[in-house]
């Protein structure tokens, strides 16, 4: 289940950047990586933040192969479900928020990944009273920095 070196975005440490740790590689479906976001990161989101990664280099998710995209998007709950489990957390079935970003102006690592917020019983009621992604980042915000955030 180990990437090599954990290497798995392509970089090495520059600019910024950080080589993803094993602890936080908490699984594999056929030609991704399931890994967990840094502990920060998922203080700002929903409990069991993490990503797909491609085991392949791509720069962008648009230069995936369609089978490969078709893999991520019909296995995204599984994944999810993995997200949840490594944190000792229960998934709430069939709820799995996903996005990606792409191009040099929003996307930070110039290699294919896809961000998945897996609902997990464990996180704050408000977020399952509330649809899409802006609509969770906005009842985190109110939840974490109170009505006037």
């Amino acid at each position: 289940m180990m990437a090599g070196a954990c290497n798995i975005f392509c970089f090495d440490g520059a600019n910024g950047s950080e080589a993803v740790g094993p602890d936080r590689i908490v699984g594999e479906i056929d030609n991704w990586w399931v890994v967990l976001k840094r502990d920060e990161q998922r203080q700002a989101s929903v409990m069991a933040a993490g990503l797909l990664v491609s085991k392949q280099h791509f720069e962008v998710v648009s230069l995936v192969p369609k089978d490969v995209i078709y893999e991520a998007v019909t296995r995204a709950e599984e994944a999810g479900a993995m997200l949840c489990r490594s944190l000792g957390l229960v998934h709430i079935e069939g709820q799995v928020r996903w996005a990606f970003n792409e191009g040099s102006h929003v996307q930070t690592v110039p290699h294919a990944h896809i961000h998945l917020y897996p609902q997990c019983e464990e996180d704050d009621l408000r977020l399952n009273e509330r649809a899409g992604i802006e609509a969770a980042f906005e009842a985190l915000r109110e939840i974490r920095l109170g009505a006037d955030g």
